[in-house]
């Protein structure tokens, strides 16, 4: 019995280790490699890029087992898993990682670019929304797809659209619906509030239109056309001089308002191989993020010239693709932007930059999911959405989960940060919009 029990828990101890460094060592490898450590631009405890599956991990531990002849652990891995060990191609697969990590650690330590980000070492206060407290429902008929707070100090509303085709204006406060359109013929996947002109609400469908309208007269002010296929995303510029629109007809609308008139019109259109999948303004206004599916680069347009700039999202500088982004958030300094990916990482850059400042796991998705991320007031934790139908919180400076909050019974769609207060909105396929606070 005693060697059945030393068998299990060097069995679980190896299982530990292997989770704890695999990413680092997928994500540097190449690099290490080549002996140029100073190359790897993973920073502090964070990892890199990644194509590592639950099935290659167990296989490189009953390599292990086997190699060591922990025969009875080796048996059980395999009875638990349902995987059946394959002969690697190369012997000491665990112990080629475990070595290569740690030179990765001590690479990044002596390039001294964490030294650069001592902010974000930095553990936030606590606060941050981690209950739900309130739900509003039976306002949809359908999955509710986009949610948002109102930007007015004066009012205590916020807008969602839904696969009914419907927006709906409620107050959170009370659950009374204020207003109710039917201004799209499909679904409608987004909405945004106007920071500036908190009347403004731009809203984009599945019918490929989208829509400028002043919630408080209750009209449609200019509907646009320019898009052949869904709106998956609509942005409002911080000042709102400008807003812009992603498609999957695999292009980007970037529009600006004349300031005669007010109205908008399309200043420029960007052209990409895939589907655009989030489009976000820098908080000071001068850039215009935008992430494509299926690509391992972030876009960058400097909208005074309209100049477009490509940053790679692998660590190792190469062009494999293994991962695509599908949301993005600028913290509030706008210094740091992240990326909520389809394989359950979410990557905090220095923004503009490949240099990988933080590495995000716990939240689940993957191809088919549609994570949405955003940071809180303080830029200490970080929300994200995940197919467990919990929202989570993670903290930047350990890179932890620490918060998986339960309120909703179907996949979360969207999130909204509250303006002012630390709270948030979520949306769901349950038809329901659930408010969280701290607690």
């Amino acid at each position: 019995l005693l060697s059945i029990f030393l068998l299990f828990f060097v069995l679980f101890f190896v299982l530990f280790f292997v989770l704890f460094f695999v990413v680092l060592y997928f994500g540097g490898r190449e690099k290490a490699m080549e002996g140029a450590p100073k190359a790897v631009k993973v920073v502090g405890e964070g990892y890199g890029d990644t194509d590592m599956s639950h099935r290659r991990v167990c296989q490189m531990v009953l390599q292990f087992l086997q190699e060591h002849d922990y025969l009875k652990a080796f048996e059980a891995l395999q009875s638990d898993s349902g995987i059946d060990y394959i002969t690697l191609p190369r012997g000491g697969e665990l112990v080629r990682m475990v070595t290569a990590c740690h030179e990765l650690d001590l690479a990044s330590q002596e390039d001294g670019a964490a030294q650069r980000f001592d902010d974000v070492l930095v553990s936030g206060n606590g606060q941050y929304a981690n209950k739900a407290y309130h739900k509003l429902e039976g306002t949809h008929t359908a999955s509710i797809l986009s949610v948002r707070y109102s930007h007015d100090k004066e009012q205590t509303i916020i807008a969602s659209g839904g696969a009914d085709k419907k927006i709906i204006i409620t107050d959170y406060t009370t659950g009374e619906v204020k207003n109710t359109w039917t201004f799209h013929t499909a679904g409608v996947i987004a909405l945004d509030f106007n920071p500036k002109q908190t009347n403004l609400l731009l809203s984009g469908s599945m019918d490929g239109t989208h829509n400028v309208i002043d919630v408080n007269a209750g009209k449609v002010l200019q509907k646009f056309s320019d898009h052949t296929k869904y709106i998956v995303r609509v942005a409002w510029h911080p000042e709102g001089r400008y807003f812009a629109t992603a498609s999957y007809d695999h292009s980007v609308g970037l529009y600006e308002r004349d300031e005669a008139s007010g109205e908008y019109s399309l200043k420029k259109t960007f052209s990409f191989l895939t589907n655009a999948e989030c489009v976000k303004f820098s908080p000071d206004g001068k850039t215009l993020a935008i992430a494509t599916r299926e690509d391992n680069y972030l876009r960058y347009v400097d909208l005074d010239t309209l100049e477009e700039t490509k940053v790679n999202m692998n660590s190792n500088g190469d062009d494999h693709i293994s991962f695509s982004a599908l949301d993005l958030a600028y913290d509030p300094t706008g210094q740091y932007i992240i990326a909520a990916t389809d394989v359950a990482r979410i990557i905090m850059f220095s923004a503009g930059t490949d240099v990988q400042v933080r590495n995000f796991y716990g939240s689940k998705s993957d191809a088919l999911s549609q994570p949405r991320v955003m940071f809180d007031h303080t830029s200490k934790y970080i929300y994200s959405t995940s197919s467990d139908n919990k929202l989570h919180v993670h903290d930047i400076a350990s890179e932890r989960v620490v918060a998986k909050a339960a309120g909703h019974t179907n996949v979360m769609r969207d999130l909204s940060l509250h303006p002012v207060e630390e709270a948030v909105a979520t949306c769901s396929y349950d038809k329901t919009i659930q408010l969280w606070h701290h607690v």
